[in-house]
């Protein structure tokens, strides 16, 4: 691996690499124009508590902008096989806001729901092309505005100055056909193992790479184990299993005091 720095563009640096060549531009090995693709649904790891890890989330405006960080400076790593001095990157994220909100407040990450809400402030405010767009808006980015995920990835693949494309989400029928179609989509697409839709892109593509960032993401390895809590068997001294009613009745009986001496609870 070679010593060379990776650095990324200032957002006009990648405003001004969509035309005229600026001389950073001028500088980069190969197709100056050349970007990296980060495409991400967030809904399709709902079988997952969700897909951050708790260290980020918890930590508010703070852990967004930690979570960006170090979203793009994994990618950085990912970059160094390249040979490019510069890489523009670009992140789109969607998803339910308001449910990955309540799974993270379900499992007790965060203290409220509003929380959440403070966390994509924080990833949104790091670099104006690395975004959350809840699923209703879309992308907001003028150049994406009004496309879905899907939609992005059809361009992607399609233009040549996308190197690369790490995309965790779910395709559909006429994004199966261009994947299908596109003969080198193999070297240039990478799907996230942890994503809904991996499995069905790994099947249509089986020479297909995966990706993963353990420290940023959850994997579907990785994640904890809940095991169902055990029922509670109650039994009289005599080891016959006692079942309480469904519903309570007006007309039970109560026994003597007695006799719920003798009652025993067996875990």
């Amino acid at each position: 691996m070679s010593g060379q720095k990776i650095r990324f563009l200032t957002s006009a640096e990648k405003m001004s690499s969509l035309g005229k060549h600026s001389r950073i531009d001028e500088r980069m090995e190969g197709d100056p124009n050349a970007f990296v693709s980060v495409l991400i649904d967030g809904d399709c790891f709902q079988s997952l508590s969700s897909f951050w890890t708790n260290k980020y989330v918890c930590n508010d405006q703070d852990g967004g902008r930690e979570a960006a960080a170090a979203l793009t400076h994994a990618i950085g790593d990912w970059l160094l096989n390249w040979k490019f001095e510069v890489m523009p990157l670009t992140v789109h994220i969607s998803g339910n806001h308001e449910w990955l909100g309540d799974a993270y407040f379900d499992a007790n990450v965060i203290p409220s729901r509003a929380n959440f809400g403070w966390f994509l402030q924080g990833f949104n405010s790091v670099e104006s092309l690395v975004e959350f767009v809840p699923t209703e808006e879309r992308i907001s980015i003028p150049a994406y505005r009004g496309r879905s995920l899907t939609d992005t990835l059809k361009v992607n693949l399609l233009d040549p100055h996308c190197k690369l494309i790490l995309f965790g989400g779910v395709i559909d029928e006429s994004a199966t056909k261009i994947v299908q179609d596109y003969n080198t989509a193999t070297e240039k697409l990478m799907v996230f193992k942890n994503s809904r839709g991996a499995q069905s892109l790994t099947r249509l593509l089986p020479k297909l790479q995966q990706c993963s960032f353990q420290g940023i993401f959850r994997d579907i390895e990785h994640r904890p184990q809940v095991k169902r809590p055990k029922p509670v068997i109650y039994r009289n001294a005599l080891g016959q299993r006692v079942d309480p009613p469904i519903r309570p009745m007006e007309s039970i009986v109560v026994a003597p005091p007695a006799m719920m001496d003798d009652l025993i609870v067996n875990n």
